[in-house]
């Protein structure tokens, strides 16, 4: 780390925002990078050269001004960084009255510096970590080794283990990753990484010691806008099955789409089975069924809809409808009579439920 114009600047706003001092920051060449007095800024301070060349604490009085060029009275402090002197800071006034409280102005300086050295860190990390995961998700696939050993790197973590990916995805998320960082923290829970992607989503891996996933995703849900959805992959072993993980999340919103914010992989197995199916097959078959379902009232969609998701139960489709079951018996000889599948033949209702749950 470097004493420049712009960090002087930095650490000299930290500190006057306190206390009222005329405070000087010096660079390894005795130059005044940063000072609360504009006047002196890059004169070159022989006091602080001397500093530099002792290491030592350097007090001038009005006894010993004038054995040095371009400075006033006060106390000048090494700035120690690692061990190492990256500068001077210098407090102008009354030695007497000021060594204390420039003792304090350079230790105000040093922890300054180590914020802003972690701050680097974290900041070069997520950059790092923000390639490294563009690189996972490439559509062309990985070479795992490779970016294990990357991960390894930056993080000091081995990803051999299961991991289940979390996606969030809406307008204006990006600013959330402190927010969900800090409901990590709260939660006592340590995810692999917390990552804005592309423009709409923040992208969270999860180990499979993580077991209230529930709690977690209603905690989100409270966080997210209301045009913000929830997609919650299954666990998957290494950074290949983080890629699979974020594709079943993202298959699980996709096919959820205007039916529920938070969505699990899990309960859209069937549709994501029926979407491996080859286009021109599916097709083939499906369409005069299609054809004949786009036809129906809104009425007799949404019947069936809800037929298929109460697991067939007359009871329940009727509850939910608020109807009587005659009534909905009525209406499945309807649906049967329009599109010539029998929804009291297994083979004619897992036909219907394949052409209803396709999604283009």
């Amino acid at each position: 780390m470097k004493i420049t114009n712009e960090l002087g600047d930095k650490i000299i706003q930290a500190i006057v925002s306190y206390v009222a001092l005329e405070i000087n920051i010096i660079d390894l060449q005795g130059k005044i990078v940063s000072s609360t007095d504009k006047e002196r800024m890059n004169t070159k301070h022989a006091g602080a050269i001397e500093v530099i060349r002792t290491k030592d604490v350097l007090t001038i009085t009005k006894d010993n001004i004038g054995n040095y060029i371009g400075v006033k009275e006060g106390v000048n402090m090494p700035i120690v960084h690692k061990n190492k002197i990256l500068g001077v800071v210098g407090v102008s006034g009354n030695p007497e009255s000021l060594y204390k409280m420039s003792g304090l102005v350079k230790a105000t300086v040093e922890l300054v510096l180590d914020q802003i050295d972690s701050q680097q860190k974290l900041y070069e990390q997520d950059r790092k970590l923000h390639y490294w995961l563009q690189q996972l998700l490439h559509p062309k696939g990985i070479e795992e080794q490779s970016l294990s050993m990357e991960l390894q790197n930056i993080l000091m973590i081995n990803p051999n283990a299961k991991w289940r990916v979390i996606i969030l995805t809406g307008e204006t998320l990006q600013e959330k990753v402190t927010e969900i960082n800090s409901l990590f923290k709260r939660l006592e829970v340590e995810p692999l990484f917390v990552l804005a992607y592309i423009t709409e989503e923040i992208i969270i891996a999860l180990e499979e010691n993580v077991m209230d996933i529930d709690v977690i995703t209603k905690e989100l849900l409270k966080m997210i806008n209301e045009d913000s959805r929830i997609g919650v992959g299954e666990l998957y072993k290494g950074l290949n099955g983080i890629r699979e993980s974020y594709h079943e999340a993202k298959r699980a919103l996709y096919l959820s789409e205007g039916l529920e914010v938070v969505t699990f992989s899990r309960d859209w197995k069937l549709s994501q089975l029926i979407h491996s199916i080859d286009h021109a097959t599916f097709h083939k078959i499906c369409t005069p069924y299609e054809e004949k379902f786009a036809l129906l009232d809104e009425e007799y969609k949404k019947t069936m809809e809800l037929y298929f998701s109460s697991n067939l139960s007359i009871k329940d489709t009727a509850n939910k409808l608020h109807i009587h079951r005659n009534t909905l018996n009525y209406r499945l000889n309807q649906i049967t009579k329009k599109t010539g599948l029998d929804f009291r033949n297994f083979y004619d209702v897992m036909m219907a439920a394949i052409v209803s749950l396709y999604k283009k």
